[in-house]
């Protein structure tokens, strides 16, 4: 890739989407290095010598599995400050189960990818390979690619997770766990920002330059330093 930010769209849709598996194996080569990692979910390639081998016969498997899939991308992030350009991908996928009777669910998805520099050749510009390729999902949109139905009941589980995590909390905090003990300091102490002004602190009234005169901001009139008018 010469410019990741705008080519992966077309990366993605040739990976995921191809229309046949020649084309898919051609993207892979080309946009992938050799040793390139995956993770996911259910899956996991280390970095090896010919790693990329089977990251696509992961993306064989995928497309096996759901003969129609959409995948539409919202967002990029290119991250270019690092020794290895990155770039965050925000998707959303529509994959469909071959043998599944249910309708599909769009699925969000997050991706990012660690890209290494390739040598450019005969003054050529510099392209981009991918070496690291990570999915990301929320529990609750993963279990909608297989049953879509589970999604709210997932959703309700998680839910009554971060109930239990208060109310453990609350009574946990009363036993005396993760508590200011006295003498430790800290109690009583609102978070304040860094730079952060205060509700307690004075206003600093602006002052402003009017024809040379120096005229509080607030009531207009002129400060102590302001030239008076003669007679």
């Amino acid at each position: 890739m010469e410019d990741p930010a705008s080519e992966i769209r077309s990366v993605i849709q040739l990976l995921t989407a191809a229309v046949n598996p020649s084309i898919q194996a051609a993207a892979l080569e080309r946009y992938f290095t050799p040793d390139a990692s995956f993770r996911h979910p259910l899956a996991y390639v280390p970095s090896a010598p010919a790693s990329r081998d089977s990251i696509l016969a992961i993306y064989k498997w995928y497309r096996i599995l759901s003969p129609h899939i959409k995948m539409d991308v919202s967002d990029v992030v290119y991250d270019d400050t690092h020794d290895h350009p990155q770039l965050f991908v925000k998707c959303e996928q529509v994959f469909h189960i071959r043998w599944s009777p249910l309708k599909p669910a769009p699925v969000p998805l997050t991706t990012h990818v660690m890209l290494r520099a390739v040598p450019a050749t005969n003054d050529g510009p510099t392209l981009y390979q991918i070496f690291a390729q990570e999915d990301f999902y929320h529990p609750d949109d993963f279990v909608a690619f297989v049953l879509p139905p589970a999604r709210p009941v997932v959703r309700l589980a998680l839910q009554g997770s971060g109930i239990a995590c208060a109310i453990l909390a609350k009574i946990f905090e009363t036993l005396g766990y993760w508590r200011t003990q006295p003498g430790e300091g800290g109690e009583g102490v609102s978070p304040q920002p860094a730079g952060e002004q205060r509700a307690t602190d004075p206003v600093e009234t602006p002052s402003v330059r009017v024809n040379g005169h120096a005229h509080d901001g607030e009531t207009g009139k002129e400060g102590e330093g302001s030239d008076k008018k003669e007679d």
